[in-house]
């Protein structure tokens, strides 16, 4: 549902002062498109938490470099704008 103040309210918690009190390793904040796509949601975020472009087309190697990047570490990582009717995705 839109238009709620989803987005807002997350942009209070991602920025407020509090939060770096947590001292997060990684903080990424994606927006993701209309036309949803699991590789490339998932490929979008490793690049947002490693500042590098990755230009792989296999989706089980990037979960496993995400996956490495993030494993042991405390993060906080925001999704806005998902929105998929598909539910199998």
């Amino acid at each position: 549902m839109g238009d709620l103040g989803k987005t807002t309210l997350v942009q209070h918690v991602y920025n407020d002062p509090k939060i770096e009190d947590v001292k997060f390793d990684i903080k990424a904040w994606v927006c993701v498109s209309d036309d949803f796509h699991v590789l490339t949601v998932t490929k979008t975020l490793l690049e947002a938490i490693t500042y590098r472009k990755d230009d792989s087309e296999n989706l089980e190697m990037i979960h496993k470099k995400l996956k490495e990047n993030l494993s042991g570490r405390k993060f906080l990582l925001v999704l806005d704008d998902v929105w998929n009717e598909r539910r199998e995705e």
